[in-house]
């Protein structure tokens, strides 16, 4: 599987957390990579559990949580942060292929 650029992960996740919000009324308030998904309520527990399988199943591999602070993938920005491999620095050593 060629190997995903942070900004097509932006796009992809971004669009599944629109189609798959659990506020309605969330109006037109933009969605950013930069949103807490959690905080805002966009996404419940098992929405962003759902979330999460999806971007597995995106990037061609397990994101091992061992090590990782909640608040680092609260956000779309923070999710591409421990994906294994993406080698943008930010927390990378966070993710490993299981």
């Amino acid at each position: 599987m060629p190997k995903l650029m942070q900004s097509d992960f932006t796009n992809i996740a971004l669009a599944w957390v629109r189609e798959h919000k659990r506020i309605d009324g969330f109006g037109d308030t933009e969605i950013t990579e930069n949103t807490d998904l959690i905080a805002t309520g966009l996404l419940d527990s098992i929405a962003f559990i759902d979330l999460f399988l999806f971007i597995e199943a995106q990037v061609g591999c397990k994101i091992d949580l061992t090590d990782v602070d909640p608040a680092d993938f609260s956000t779309v920005s923070g999710l591409w942060g421990i994906v294994p491999g993406n080698h943008d620095g930010a927390h990378a050593h966070a993710g490993s292929i299981r």
